[in-house]
């Protein structure tokens, strides 16, 4: 394993399974549409930063499969850190 991260399928060349810079526009995507309250805090843990190890996961688990979909996986992707960031606040 040499740090490259990236599959090639038939057709596609090279395509990255792992797009943090999608997964930074989702979650903000995502808090714009939180009410007030929620997102105020959520906000903070996210602009934190972190190393989002779940949603990278996800994304590379997401790219094993047949049919894989960058903007839907992004979006499942940040659902899943929005949780994990949701337990950390209560």
């Amino acid at each position: 394993m040499d740090g490259d991260f990236s599959l090639s399928r038939r057709g596609e060349g090279r395509t990255a399974a792992v797009n943090p810079e999608l997964i930074e526009l989702e979650l903000a995507r995502q808090l714009m549409i939180d009410p007030e309250p929620v997102s105020t805090p959520m906000r903070r843990l996210v602009e934190a930063g972190g190393k989002r190890l779940r949603p990278s996961s996800f994304q590379l688990t997401a790219a094993i499969g047949p049919r894989h979909e960058p903007l839907r996986t992004a979006a499942l992707a940040a659902a899943v850190e929005l949780l994990h960031n949701a337990t950390l606040i209560q």
